[in-house]
Parts: C-alpha cells; structure tokens; sequence
C-alpha cells in the first residue's frame, strides 16, 4: 500500500518535521535507557546500530502507514493505529534480522521484549501531550482556523458539535449557514435563508480572508446544490469539506480509493485492508497459538469427557458463513445426542432434550468452542469478530435485518463486542438479534489492536458463564 498524498502547509511541513525528530529520538532513546537500566552499562556498539536503524526504519515506515499527514481532523484512534502499523514491521524487520544474521544472541531479550512493548506507548504518549499542548497555544495565541458549516438540520448540527468538542483540531466555528432550511438544533447565528444571498455573503468572507474552513454538510441528494457552492468557492483559497449526510451503517470504513483517475468512496467496505489484514492476522496467530498451548491438557479431558458421556464423535463440524459469505466448518466439541447441519437447524433452547448432561455444562461454560481455535491458526475465523451462525439462521435473518450480511465484511470470531457486551445464547426475539448485530457492526466501524485486546480481556474478567447460553 503506497501512502496517500495530502495538501501540506508549511506548518504542517515543519510540525511533520518535528513529529519524524521526535519519533526517532524516542525509538532509540529508549533503547538504549531500558538497556542502561536492565543490564547496568553504557550503551553498546550493536545497540547503537539497532537502536539508529529501527528508528530512520520508523519513520521510512510511518510515511507509508500516513503517519506524518496532517492532523487536523483526524482522531487520536487513527493516529494511534498508524503508530502501530508503523512499528509491528519494524519489530518484524529486527527480529528476523538478528535471527537470519545469527546476532540474536549478542542482545537482551527482555531489553528487547520491553523496548517493543514500551516503545509504542511512549510514541502514543508524546502525541497525545502534543495535542494538549497544541490546544492551549490555540486558545492562547487565537491560532484557530475559522469554519462556516453550510446546511441546516441534523447533519450540520452534527458537524458543529464536533468542532465544538474537539478544540485540538485547531478549528472555530464562525457561524452556520442555512440556505433555505431552519436548523433543527442551531448553535449559531443564522445569515440568510436565501441561497443567492447566502453563497455571496460567504464568498465574501471568503475573500476578507475571514474564513478558512467550509463544511458543506448537505445529503447526497442535494448534490446539485453543494456542487453549485462548491464552483463558487473554487474561486476563493478556502478549503472546502463536504459531508455527504450517509448514516454511519453506509458508510462503514468508508474511505477514499480511486479507479484509474476517477476518486470513489468506499460505502460498504472490510475495515481489514492493506497493512490492517496483517495486523490482525499477526494477532490471530499470535493469540490462538498461545492459548493452545494453555487449553491442550484442558482440551484432552473434554475430549474423554465427551466420549464415555454419550456415543457419537468427540467433535461436530456445522457449516457457517466465512468472510465474505462463503461457507467454512466450524468445529466444535459436540453437545448434542444429534449432528444437524441443515437448512433448518432450530437453535438451542433452555431443556433442550438434544443437549447432553456433559454438552449442557459445555455450552454454558463456552468449553465447547474451544477446537475454533484452530479454525483461527487455519485462517478460517479470528480471535475476535462476529460470533458465527449456521447457515441456516443466515439466511433467515439476512432478510429479517438491514445490514445483517455486513457482519460477513470480516472473518468470524471467537469471541465478540456483541458476546462481552451480554448479548450471546439463544436469540428468540428478532429484538434480540438486532442487537447482536448492532454491535457487531459497531466493532467494524471500530475496530482497533486495543479494542481486541480489551474485549478478550473482558471475556477473561466476566468469565465464560452466560445465563442466556444453553
């Protein structure tokens, strides 16, 4: 993936300067303090190397991953998943380096252990004082940037109360326009509700040089007219944004991409593109090979417990939707006296007399989803994502909820935000299921390294138990 290209000030020049500076520095300082303080000696010739190399590899790494873009207008949750997808290669890089080149050995591996751990926070820690710092020189100096959001109602009032709450983008609303439309909730002074009138006042703010940002937050039905104010603001040094007004359901990880030369949006597209489908494949691998080898003995006993508790196979294998819809086997240890895998599989109920006793403490516990795992190593499902249903109830719900088949953008999961948040087990309400992929559909939207870890430490903390599994 090449970086994207960006309009550059010269502050923003000099600020990317500063954060590439800042971003080395903190690489191999680091290093070589965490080696002073484990091993208790000035740093060494081959730390010296490591610690120069990976940080000119950071920054080679952070223009790729649009780390050093301009700042304004974007979340710290962007930035702090550009860090991450700077750093995973550069630890990659160094790790098969040193062990290619037979020089692993000539280095600490907790020095290094922690220099990896510890370098993306401190990385993450200095922006975020930055941008604490930048708002108070904002406010001191009046060093803002003046905005004008064109439109009325729910979608303008929307774009204000963002620019309201996040000052460190250095952007202050001068007013709100609305052409023709009353605000439903308006925050600022109104200027006209004609829209000849309108549009000539604005230009001419404009070109005083009294407005620096236009937020042009109309739906996409109204094309016609913000193309209108669009060609009329093409005259002036303005930058101009348009929100096209699509709920955040349409446009799930939407992002800018192109064919040839013509610029498109994504509507409908996996969060997992580019570096991010590594990532998160490094993370399945990662996670599902560490927590084999702590539930292999645990494994076994279910196996032999399975097997004197009733007669059948120790595993059942279901069909169920992979990633992009297409069917994969599911495997799991089996709990039923009965291996249905049809086109009407009716879900596990509450005394379910399919259900064994063994299958029944299995179930509750989410013991039985533990050969999935290794549906996670074969890259069929990951740790975390939508929870898999059979193919069956796919095709029930996808014409029961909008948007169901969007939870099939990504791979299947283990465990989910839909599961840590309490809604798992029989869905015998379309209430219910709704919710379910109301919250998967927020993960898409959402997703990031930390949100997977945390949603595996809350599977952890609130235990595998769930009232509503049987």
């Amino acid at each position: 993936m090449s970086p994207r290209h960006f309009h550059y000030s010269r502050s923003d020049l000099a600020l990317n300067a500063l954060a590439k500076l800042l971003d080395a520095i903190t690489i191999a300082v680091s290093l070589l303090v965490i080696e002073y303080l484990y091993l208790g000696r000035p740093p060494q010739t081959d730390y010296l190397v490591l610690a120069v190399c990976s940080a000119l590899g950071f920054v080679v790494a952070g223009e790729f991953a649009c780390l050093y873009r301009p700042w304004r207008g974007e979340t710290p949750k962007t930035e702090r998943q550009a860090v991450i997808s700077a750093w995973i290669p550069i630890m990659l890089l160094v790790l098969a380096i040193t062990y290619a080149g037979q020089v692993l050995s000539y280095f600490s591996r907790a020095t290094i252990f922690f220099w990896f751990i510890g370098t993306p926070i401190l990385l993450m820690v200095w922006r975020r004082l930055g941008r604490a710092l930048a708002v108070r020189f904002y406010i001191k100096e009046q060093n803002f940037q003046r905005a004008v959001v064109w439109g009325g109602g729910k979608l303008a009032a929307q774009v204000v109360r963002m620019i309201d709450e996040t000052p460190w983008l250095g952007v202050k609303m001068v007013c709100q326009i609305a052409n023709g439309v009353v605000a439903e909730e308006p925050t600022t002074k109104i200027l006209s509700h004609k829209f000849e009138e309108s549009l000539a006042e604005l230009v001419a703010r404009v070109r005083n040089r009294e407005v620096d940002i236009v937020y042009i937050a109309l739906p996409l039905i109204d094309s016609s007219q913000a193309n209108v104010v669009i060609e009329r603001l093409a005259d002036t040094t303005a930058s101009i944004y348009w929100v096209p007004g699509m709920s955040a359901t349409h446009l799930m990880n939407g992002r800018w991409t192109s064919i040839g030369n013509m610029p498109l949006i994504s509507v409908f597209e996996t969060p997992f593109w580019g570096t991010y489908w590594w990532l998160k494949r490094i993370e399945d691998i990662v996670l599902s090979s560490l927590i084999l080898l702590i539930i292999l003995v645990p494994m076994v006993l279910i196996s032999i417990g399975v097997k004197l508790s009733s007669p059948g196979p120790v595993l059942f294998k279901q069909r169920r939707y992979g990633i992009d819809g297409k069917e994969i086997y599911v495997w799991k240890f089996r709990t039923m006296s009965v291996l249905e895998d049809g086109k009407n599989v009716p879900q596990a109920t509450r005394n379910d007399a399919r259900i064994t006793l063994f299958g029944a403490f299995l179930r509750r516990s989410s013991l039985d989803e533990l050969p999935q795992f290794f549906n996670v190593l074969m890259g069929d499902m990951s740790v975390v994502g939508p929870r898999p249903h059979a193919v069956a109830h796919n095709e029930y719900y996808r014409r029961q909820i909008q948007g169901y088949m969007l939870r099939h953008k990504i791979k299947p999961g283990i465990t989910g935000w839909a599961q840590v948040n309490g809604w798992r087990g029989e869905t015998d309400a379309l209430d219910k299921m709704e919710q379910r992929i109301k919250h998967d559909l927020w993960y898409l939207g959402n997703w990031s390294i930390w949100l997977d870890l945390k949603i595996v430490m809350l599977t952890v903390i609130r235990g595998f138990i769930n009232a509503n599994a049987y």
